[in-house]
């Protein structure tokens, strides 16, 4: 295990899910197909583009690293002893990154580089895309705005409106101790980015928070996180970054949605956070439901419908041993109308003829929108 293992986790780890699109699969019955399933681990990147959940990358433990790559079907209805998972060509090893979409929902790009892990083993490029049209992993650059080709710890937010992909802050250095302050802004079309440091009010030098774009505000939102320079103290705050201005602002506009948060690590060492949050963003006030099972952190997550989708994640500070769910384990449902834990999920009708995607990604935090 490589030092950084050990000092990426003091920062504080969440996962959100702004209310959005989720799907279940029910369980095989007498001839039903059984899928093969994703070996479960911590820190992947995942996005949901279109009707599919998109899974890569991630850690057994501490920077041991997978180069797996899955897509999870939500048009279909499954269980969670048999989701619909399909693996998908492998892609470059990486894990403590995050991803992003076209909005064409066409790529699928993933961006970060876990430097903790061995140098042969972890992809040489800060951006890699996935080609979901052909099928393969088609390009891969370290952009020349970009200051730290180590970055990591951060959360990839798509705005499909304008085709942007926005990233802030995260970690850097081999054992991700440098602290970074940069706003980036990814052009899928032109594939160029640039770089820029975080203006206020904007969060400084933050890492490891979750971010969602919401449509309805046109708006990039930011919650919890670890500050750098506050060592074990979770980032307290509520951020809102605007494009068309391209100001931040930390009063947030009500607009009648849900946004859901699952797990986190709170400080180092420790175990994940077993609560799921929500947050009215109309009163403002939270409500919380006890997890089904233990608690986690860098897990994976999206909303589909009324169903919050939960995968994967550390139990306890990612470089434990056997800290991962067992493939029964590995995947969670939440109703988050009835507030209560299910086993199957059933699509709406309406979701396979929907378009647009869910962001999501890492720094183990994810987050999705409807």
């Amino acid at each position: 295990m490589t030092a950084r293992g050990i000092m990426h986790y003091h920062f504080y780890i969440i996962s959100i899910v702004y209310l959005g699109c989720l799907s279940i699969l029910s369980g095989p019955g007498n001839g039903a197909l059984v899928h093969a399933q994703p070996q479960p681990c911590g820190g992947p990147a995942f996005a949901r583009v279109g009707n599919k959940f998109y899974l890569h990358g991630g850690a057994i433990i501490a920077d041991n690293l997978l180069q797996h790559f899955w897509e999870l079907d939500l048009t279909i209805p499954w269980n969670t002893t048999a989701p619909a998972w399909s693996n998908l060509p492998l892609g470059p090893g990486n894990a403590y990154h995050s991803a992003g979409y076209s909005a064409d929902n066409n790529s699928f790009i993933i961006f970060g580089r876990d430097t903790g892990a061995l140098p042969e083993v972890v992809t040489p490029n800060w951006i890699n895309v996935y080609d979901i049209t052909t099928k393969v992993w088609s390009f891969g650059t370290n952009p020349p705005s970009l200051v730290e080709t180590s970055r990591r710890d951060f959360y990839v937010v798509s705005n499909p409106d304008a085709n942007k992909i926005y990233i802030l802050g995260g970690n850097a250095g081999v054992e991700g101790t440098i602290s970074s302050n940069a706003f980036d802004v990814y052009d899928p079309d032109s594939r160029s980015m640039t770089e820029t440091p975080t203006p206020l009010p904007g969060p400084q030098d933050i890492s490891t928070y979750s971010a969602v774009w919401v449509p309805r505000l046109k708006a990039m939102l930011v919650i919890g996180g670890h500050q750098a320079n506050v060592k074990g103290n979770p980032f307290q705050g509520v951020y809102l970054y605007h494009p068309a201005t391209g100001s931040w602002t930390t009063q947030v506009d009500t607009d009648g949605s849900l946004v859901a948060m699952f797990s986190g690590f709170i400080h180092y060492p420790g175990t994940g956070e077993p609560f799921v949050y929500i947050l009215d963003t109309v009163t403002w006030t939270w409500t919380t439901k006890p997890s089904q099972g233990r608690g986690r952190g860098n897990a994976a997550c999206t909303i589909a419908d009324d169903t919050f989708i939960i995968w994967g994640g550390f139990y306890n500070a990612p470089n434990t041993v056997n800290g991962v769910p067992t493939g029964a384990e590995a995947l969670l449902l939440f109703s988050l109308s009835r507030k209560e834990w299910l086993t199957t999920y059933t699509p709406d009708p309406a979701i396979a003829n929907r378009g647009g995607g869910r962001g999501g990604g890492n720094g183990g935090s994810n987050i999705s929108v409807a």
